[in-house]
């Protein structure tokens, strides 16, 4: 498997050179902590490994816990870490033997959790992408292949699919996870902070936990949900385990049938206005320290209700003067068609298809009739209703 491309930066990332030759020397002292880290997101995480002696800053007293982290950078900190000293022999053109990384790069092969591209080059100084970062801690944590869980970020598309299962893994592991925008950024450079953070939690993890701290990992199981009927209320709560209640619901893509919404604690509630199938996304986010948030695909079907004719009755109009009357009529899927299925109109009166009786009769008299009603699904619910009108 190719796991990852990077950039080239030259920093001190662990120890000094004889860690650049894989010696891991335990630290007497507190370290002066860099100058740069108060107040930032990471600032624990990097002063506990700057305190232990896994990470060093540069020698203006900075850290830039922004910056990238080049491939040859991550592996140095990966060796420290999880102690790997081992070494192979090594024909990659572009890791020479007398580079500062050649003793990492050894290492890393040595432990099995990188190979280089299939150019047969290992690309030591270029940035390692997030992607790139979960294969390689996939592979030193034993994790197994996850890709469903890959799919709770919102650009699961933009995931290359080599990596997919590796950013599953180490997202359902809680070892790594996304933005505040439900994104992952596979593809973007991972940064010193996060790279450090990643490791720590990688370190503080065991083989096969999941949810990171004793927290297990957030799962959404409702799968289905119950058919509505269009004119009538619905209600239907959706349901999730795991993470750190309580919950928090949203709607991540598509949307739900029309006159129905989503609340915040999972309530799917409202009346439909019309039939048909809605496909979408919804998303929950659990309360812990560091969130954890899910997706997951829902349909909803809204059935037609019984189409009923509500008019009863009709108003008496009088000979010589303009007449108006509406049928109307309920459930199904409106627009509703409407034609005379058996009598006639007084003389003067048509029925149009939308329901109205209008014109001006002529002579008095009382008739009866029936009118149909057709709604608009497929196929279409008709209904019939007796009705009588007097011309004065």
């Amino acid at each position: 498997m190719n796991v990852f491309t990077a950039a080239k930066r030259k920093f001190l990332s662990v120890l000094t050179m004889a860690a650049m030759a894989l010696t891991v020397l335990p630290a007497v002292a507190a370290a002066a902590l860099p100058s740069d880290i108060s107040n930032h997101w990471a600032e624990p995480q990097i002063a506990d490994w700057v305190n232990k002696g896994l990470i060093k800053g540069y020698p203006d007293g900075t850290f830039k816990p922004d910056d990238d982290i080049s491939r040859a950078e991550f592996m140095v900190l990966v060796n420290a870490a999880f102690g790997f000293q081992g070494t192979t022999d090594m024909a990659y053109p572009d890791v020479p033997a007398n580079a500062w990384f050649y003793g990492a790069v050894a290492a890393a092969k040595a432990a099995g959790y990188i190979t280089g591209y299939e150019d047969g080059t290992m690309r030591p100084n270029d940035p390692i992408t997030r992607a790139e970062a979960a294969a390689i801690i996939m592979q030193v944590k034993k994790l197994p292949p996850n890709s469903g869980a890959a799919d709770q970020f919102a650009d699961r598309s933009a995931i290359p699919a080599w990596s997919k299962a590796a950013v599953g893994a180490v997202a359902g592991a809680r070892i790594m996870q996304g933005y505040p925008d439900g994104t992952f950024r596979a593809e973007s450079p991972i940064t010193r902070a996060e790279a450090v953070v990643a490791l720590d939690q990688a370190l503080r993890s065991t083989p096969g936990q999941t949810g990171g701290a004793g927290i297990s990992t957030l799962s959404i199981t409702t799968t289905s949900l119950p058919d509505a009927t269009a004119g009538s209320d619905y209600t239907a709560t959706l349901q999730a385990s795991g993470g750190t209640p309580p919950y928090t619901w949203s709607l991540a893509d598509g949307s739900l049938p029309d006159g129905l919404s989503l609340t915040n604690d999972g309530t799917i509630t409202g009346n439909p206005t019309s039939a048909g199938t809605s496909t979408f996304t919804v998303r929950v986010t659990d309360s812990s320290g560091t969130p954890q948030t899910v997706t997951a695909d829902l349909s909803l079907t809204v059935n037609a209700g019984s189409l009923s004719i509500t008019t009863t009755s009709l108003p008496d109009a009088t000979a010589g003067s303009d007449y108006t009357a509406t049928l109307q009529a309920s459930g199904g899927t409106p627009p509703y068609t409407w034609s005379l299925a058996d009598g006639s109109l007084p003389a003067g009166l048509t029925l149009t298809s939308d329901g109205t009786i209008t014109g001006t009769p002529t002579t008095a008299d009382t008739v009866t009739f029936t009118v149909q009603a057709a709604d608009s699904s497929n196929p279409p619910q008709t209904v019939t209703a007796p009705l009588s009108m007097t011309v004065k």
